[in-house]
């Protein structure tokens, strides 16, 4: 019972305790134990210690193991498996939590809509493998980048979001721009080539109004094809 409700140590403790309180008192008892009955009885007892010692060695481990295992499937249910940002659920989750709480306090949020140029030409010309490698590039780039109040999900394919609570307008126009220039200065290599990798950036701000994730989403989207449209050198976008 000590080695399951306590531990390792603390059996190993008792054991000795109780051969130190057994063989020590023996001496005391009208009818003691013979030296072979104490051996016996030492044993016996060292025996029982030695299984139970590696039945919750065991047990342990397997706690351990189904702990890691929990806490990675908790992690793959909320983050992509290519880039290690958060998922579509999982962002939608937590953004409109972040919305109800800047509405509550009167707070300025932004989105930032966030697509690769010509992805789908690197996929075709380089195989899918550079395109993985594009988009693990440019999700490391933008965690590097963002703060780690803001939130950043992959919305599918070559599309990423990062949600920025307490920005205004400016600051999220300042950030959309930083992150074109990183992105653009990039060049993840791939077989000795090195890719050029270009993003427009749809910007979306509102002011202490709860809105909707989707009317936020629709409206950075719009912004971010209106900066795809663009001949300019700066593809961002504004909403």
């Amino acid at each position: 019972g000590t080695y399951i409700l306590l531990g390792r140590a603390a059996g190993w403790a008792m054991f000795v305790l109780t051969v130190a309180t057994v063989v020590g008192g023996n001496a005391y008892q009208p009818n003691a134990f013979t030296s072979r009955g104490m051996g016996t009885f030492v044993a016996s007892l060292l025996s029982l210690s030695v299984f139970f010692h590696a039945y919750t060695t065991r047990l342990v481990s397997f706690d351990r193991r189904m702990t890691d295992s929990r806490r990675q499937l908790r992690h793959l249910a909320r983050h992509d498996s290519l880039t290690g940002v958060l998922n579509v659920r999982a962002t939608t989750e937590l953004c409109e939590s972040l919305i109800q709480l800047s509405a509550r306090r009167h707070t300025a949020y932004a989105v930032l809509f966030i697509d690769l140029d010509h992805f789908k030409q690197i996929n075709d010309t380089y195989g899918h493998d550079a395109g993985d490698l594009v988009l693990k590039s440019v999700a490391t780039c933008l965690k590097q980048r963002l703060r780690k109040s803001d939130v950043l999900g992959r919305m599918g394919g070559e599309e990423f979001m990062a949600f920025l609570p307490d920005t205004d307008s400016r600051g999220a126009t300042q950030l959309a721009q930083q992150l074109r220039a990183d992105i653009e200065g990039l060049f993840p290599e791939f077989n000795g080539q090195r890719l050029k990798v270009t993003a427009s950036i749809g910007v979306s701000t509102h002011q202490g109004d709860p809105g909707s994730l989707a009317a936020l989403l629709r409206e950075a989207d719009q912004a971010m094809y209106q900066a795809k449209a663009q001949i300019v050198f700066d593809r961002v976008g504004f909403k």
